[in-house]
Order: structure tokens, then C-alpha cells, then sequence
């Protein structure tokens, strides 16, 4: 999973570059939206940060007692909730990292540009760039690292797309059954 998040990031960066599209300083609009899904195979990664920092425990019953809310790992800027930062962002899931920054194929014979109203009011010129570069097929492709992570992921449920919290939730819960099924006494996570 790690290589394909490293794949992401290196190509969106290099779509950032080229289109000079940013995100606000601070902005948090995505991370405050609590449709935001994801899988529990991409969380597996930040499942095992989590249990290697010690803060297994107190994300999983954040995020058990958040669904339906924004991502329990946004930080918020105390002076303004609308700012924050992803505490986690190393281990973000995909969508956190093509959002803005990758297109969608639509009805339209083109792809089109995953850009938010933030982006367009922060740099219209450079959300402009980008619309462009993904009409000619210069973008990344959201569904194709989708397709990656759905191979990456095998058959079953750990490729369903989900709310973020309850992805969180179970990446945690299937991270501490391996903990389990290699070190039977292992300490067990609260209820």
C-alpha cells in the first residue's frame, strides 16, 4: 500500500508543479465533510502507526464514536475550526491525496478536474491550468489508482469504500486481530 501511496504523491505533485494548484493555507473544508470515504486496506497502514505510537486505543474509540462526523483526525486550528491539518497525513488514504490534485471521468468525453470552490477561489489561473492538462489526459486519474487499490486490497470487503471514521475503526480493529493471531496474550483494545 505504501508504494501506491508513494505513486500518488509523486504524481501529484508533479501535477501541482505543472499546474500550480494549491490548497488555502490551512484549509480544511475536506476533512470537515463527513462524506468523506474511504477503505479499511488503505487505513491498514496508518492502523499499524497507530498501534506502533501508542495511540491505537484512543483513535479507535474516537472514531467508534464518530460515525457520521468529520475524520476524528483532523486537527482543528483552535482560532478557526474551518483551518486545520490532517494528523496523520503521512498516512492519509487515497482520496485525502488526489483530491484537487487528480480528475474523474464523466459523462464528458474529457476527464475532468476533482477541484473543490476553495480551489478555484484560492488560484483560479492555476485551477484553470489544471482543468486544461486533465482535458489533454495530463492528470492522474483517480480511477486508476483506484483500480490499484482495489488489486492491492484482494476480493472481499476491505476494498468497500466507507465512511472514513468506520474505516478507521475497523482498519484498528483488523490491525490488533493480526497483533492477536501472532502474540495471543497481547493486551486486548477497550469496548
Amino acid at each position: 500500500m505504501r508504494d501506491l501511496f508513494a505513486r500518488i504523491d509523486r504524481a501529484t505533485t508533479d501535477f501541482a508543479a505543472a499546474s500550480g494548484i494549491t490548497c488555502a493555507p490551512g484549509c480544511g473544508q475536506c476533512c470537515n465533510n463527513p462524506a468523506v470515504e474511504a477503505s479499511v486496506a488503505e487505513l491498514e497502514p496508518m492502523a499499524e502507526t497507530l498501534f506502533a505510537t501508542g495511540e491505537a486505543e484512543r483513535v479507535h474509540a474516537l472514531a467508534t464514536a464518530a460515525h457520521g462526523r468529520p475524520c476524528v483526525l483532523y486537527a482543528a486550528d483552535p482560532a478557526d475550526p474551518r483551518k486545520g491539518r490532517c494528523s496523520r497525513y503521512g498516512d492519509r488514504p487515497t482520496l485525502c491525496r488526489l483530491f484537487g490534485f487528480a480528475a474523474v471521468r464523466t459523462r464528458r468525453p474529457t476527464p475532468e478536474l476533482a477541484a473543490c470552490r476553495i480551489h478555484r477561489q484560492h488560484d483560479a489561473a492555476a485551477v484553470a491550468r489544471g482543468e486544461a492538462l486533465a482535458e489533454r489526459g495530463e492528470a492522474p486519474l483517480m480511477a486508476d489508482f483506484g483500480m490499484e487499490l482495489r488489486a492491492l486490497a484482494g476480493a472481499g470487503s476491505q476494498a468497500e469504500l466507507m465512511p472514513i471514521n468506520d474505516a478507521i475503526r475497523l482498519a484498528i480493529e483488523r490491525a490488533f486481530l493480526r497483533r492477536m493471531d501472532a502474540a495471543p496474550e497481547a493486551p486486548r483494545l477497550s469496548e
